[in-house]
């Protein structure tokens, strides 16, 4: 608490005084125009008294005084009216889902379900993987489906330590995923998470599906479930998609998909998932007269040890089925792509 006298050059004094502040030292001007020495000092030392009491306060209790700064706290009024309006947002965008639909040009088509790449690991068939995406781009009137599990994304948990035996480092995991993407570019319809990319969105909040797709945002999108309409000239399809559903039968492969049309929300004509590693396959069911597709996809992960290690048969066929469609409504289904391009050329020729 420095007090400075000093006279200037007209004669006068002048005081000033210096506190440390905030950690740092500061001069702090007293008064100028004093006649003398004594004057200037004996008013340095009130004001100086006054300035430290408007600077750090004074207490005339017992107990001490704490001084804080207000609470990073918004007004009770403006929380409520944010939470209001994001609900607005939240409630209208689940509006526009119910609105989803896919109007395919009125020509013969074929719609690839690709599902379970899961790219890093070593017992993953990347030929086969590459080859397929490379088909559906290179084939007219091909379009595609994903329904999740990209890459294995070992980041949870105990599963990290199998991050060791991947084929390649985890970030060219995620670099195979978006070079796979770009080669089916805008001719990807549809793609939904599966579980191994939720991780990642639920630890950090970063969606790897979409930053894997490298800027193509053509595609309907969700984490979770995707139900829409199929238009396909005068056939309209009610379809849903998810990377897993609840329920499972040693019997019935399809049995969780089949359940869920009695309890999900919408009754539909297709049910796609993938998931299981079962293999891939269309099995067709009955729900009050009326005849509905359950289409289990499998997955590239040919060599699974972990499959092995708990007394899973192995899985048949690759991660890929597709439906090859007529304008006049016919279907066929095909678990091999090569035989679907077969069909959908037949059918271009007739048409």
């Amino acid at each position: 608490m420095t007090l400075e006298v000093r006279e200037r050059p007209n004669g006068l004094y002048s005081a000033r005084c210096r506190f440390r502040v905030n950690g740092k030292r500061q001069w702090f001007n007293l008064g100028n125009g004093y006649e003398d020495e004594g004057t200037a000092r004996q008013e340095g030392e009130r004001l100086r008294s006054e300035k430290w009491v408007e600077l750090f306060g004074e207490n005339t209790t017992d107990k001490p005084i704490i001084r804080k700064e207000e609470p990073l706290k918004r007004p009770d009024e403006e929380v409520l009216a944010e939470a209001i309006k994001r609900y607005e947002r939240t409630a209208n965008h689940e509006r526009q889902k119910r609105e989803r639909r896919i109007i395919l040009p009125e020509k013969p088509v074929m719609l690839s379900f690709l599902s379970d790449l899961h790219f890093g690991n070593p017992g993953t068939d990347y030929k086969a993987a590459f080859d397929d995406a490379k088909l559906i781009r290179d084939t007219q009137d091909a379009y595609a489906f994903f329904i999740g599990d990209g890459f294995d994304n070992w980041i949870v948990g105990k599963l990290m330590g199998l991050q060791r035996g991947q084929a390649v480092p985890f970030d060219e995991e995620m670099q195979l995923f978006g070079y796979w993407s770009e080669i089916i570019g805008e001719k990807m319809l549809l793609k939904v998470s599966g579980n191994h990319e939720l991780w990642t969105l639920k630890s950090c909040g970063i969606d790897s599906v979409q930053a894997a797709w490298r800027g193509i945002d053509v595609a309907i999108y969700d984490h979770h479930e995707i139900a829409f309409d199929l238009v396909h000239g005068d056939t309209v399809r009610a379809v849903k998609v998810r990377h897993k559903v609840r329920g499972n039968s040693e019997y019935n492969p399809t049995h969780g998909m089949e359940k869920y049309w009695q309890n999900g929300d919408e009754e539909f004509d297709w049910i796609l998932m993938g998931h299981t590693h079962i293999g891939t396959l269309c099995r067709e069911f009955l729900r009050h007269r009326q005849k509905c597709r359950a289409m289990l996809i499998g997955t590239y992960k040919q060599v699974d040890k972990y499959a092995k290690e708990i007394g899973f048969p192995t899985t048949y066929g690759q991660g890929s089925g597709a439906m090859v469609l007529h304008p006049d409504g016919r279907e066929v289904w095909v678990d091999d792509l090569k035989l679907g391009v077969d069909i959908l050329r037949l059918w271009q020729n007739e048409w």
